[in-house]
């Protein structure tokens, strides 16, 4: 049990750090949308 319940946690640790480098990419993409649309525009 307890090699299951440090596996799971290690899992959760993971998935969470996966979740935000991803949320910091999709904000990076957004910010270079973002500019280049700005350019566009001018």
């Amino acid at each position: 049990m307890t090699a299951a319940a440090r596996t799971t946690t290690e899992l959760v640790q993971q998935s969470e750090q996966a979740a935000e480098e991803l949320a910091q990419v999709t904000g990076t993409l957004q910010t270079l949308v973002g500019e280049f649309t700005l350019c566009g525009r001018l």
